[in-house]
């Protein structure tokens, strides 16, 4: 009995740190994702100040 809630702990241990391994490469992700949408917009930006 003991020793399945004991198991039990171990998957769930396991199961957090899947969990906070995704959201940490999720983060990087949408950080990556944001930094590249404002290198556009500055180029977006700066092609429009040219074309004037």
């Amino acid at each position: 009995m003991s020793k399945s809630d004991h198991e039990k702990q171990q998957m769930s241990r396991a199961d957090m740190k899947k969990q906070a391994k995704t959201s940490s490469q999720n983060l990087v992700m949408n950080v990556l994702i944001a930094i590249v949408s404002v290198c556009i917009l500055a180029l977006i930006i700066n092609v429009f100040v040219l074309m004037k």
